[in-house]
């Protein structure tokens, strides 16, 4: 039992907020990808951190709209992320934007408006 908490990374709620604003500069320099990865390391630091759930939320519905070969597997994780952040005690923005991303969920992939589906959280 001792090991498994020795895997687990610490939390880290600053180095979190970091990471997800260099996750932000790369998705606005029109990198989704390694904004993404970045989005996934903030949620390791801290998985409480709303933003980075909520902005990956975002990124892999994007990405199934964008990719319609992989859009199950990608849809997929937009609703992992988003039950996830519903999980969390959500403030005025990340609620907002819970919103904004569960509604855009029920829509067709195919009737969702083309570049970003919102802005990312900082």
């Amino acid at each position: 039992v001792e090991d498994e908490a020795a895997n687990e990374p610490k939390q880290d709620p600053a180095m979190s907020a970091k990471v997800n604003r260099i996750g932000v500069r790369n998705y606005l320099a029109g990198k989704p990808g390694q904004a993404m990865r970045y989005f996934g390391m903030a949620f390791e630091h801290d998985n409480h951190n709303a933003s980075a759930l909520l902005n990956l939320a975002q990124l892999f519905l994007e990405a199934a709209r964008d990719t319609p070969s992989r859009s199950d597997e990608r849809l997929k994780m937009f609703k992992r992320y988003l039950l996830l952040a519903q999980r969390l005690p959500l403030s005025g923005g990340h609620q907002q934007k819970f919103k904004q991303l569960e509604e855009f969920g029920t829509m067709l992939l195919d009737s969702l408006p083309e570049g970003p589906l919102g802005s990312l959280l900082k």
